[in-house]
């Protein structure tokens, strides 16, 4: 799904989806299979994306050497998986399932926005977008808030989906029918 617009950029940010995850031992390189991806195209690498490589979730935040890995072996294939990434001055908190899984620091202090556009469930901006960059599974009930939530306000959220708020950016999927959020 392609966003109007980057769904943020700066010093904090906290990102939130299910998602469930075929088994796809391809692309093991930048963000992997992306959940969220903004600033990629043919010339320019993500600023800021999450995605699946086999067994592990990735952060990408530029050109190579610039990815991380936030967890391993921390979810489940093909069940419903819950997904939430703090990103604090460069300090990223992962939970999975409402449980922390992972703090490592990121490859910068802040997110940027080049204009490049945001994904959800595929790479970017690019010709070339076929399985290989795309998110094989599905994803549902995608959040982004410009701050940095505490794990009983993520738990709160993956309970009530309007928990957040007015400042909250939230996209809602049918399940994978159609074209339709």
């Amino acid at each position: 799904v392609e966003l109007s617009q980057d769904a943020f950029s700066g010093e904090t940010v906290t990102l939130m989806a299910w998602f469930k995850p075929k088994l796809n031992l391809d692309n093991a390189f930048d963000s992997g299979k992306p959940i969220y991806c903004q600033g990629a195209s043919t010339t320019t690498y993500a600023t800021f994306g999450v995605g699946l490589r086999p067994n592990s979730i990735w952060l990408e935040m530029g050109p190579p050497g610039n990815q991380v890995e936030l967890t391993n072996s921390s979810f489940d294939y093909d069940q419903w998986n819950h997904i939430a990434i703090s990103f604090d001055n460069g300090l990223v908190k992962t939970y999975i399932n409402g449980s922390i899984a992972s703090t490592v620091q990121a490859p910068s202090n802040v997110i940027l926005n080049n204009g490049y556009g945001a994904f959800i469930g595929r790479r970017g901006n690019t010709i070339n977008v076929d399985e290989s960059y795309s998110f094989q599974g599905a994803i549902s009930h995608f959040s982004s808030v410009p701050y940095v939530l505490r794990s009983d306000e993520i738990i709160q959220s993956m309970i009530v989906s309007d928990s957040l708020g007015t400042n909250a950016s939230n996209w809602n999927f049918n399940e994978g029918e159609g074209s339709i959020l």
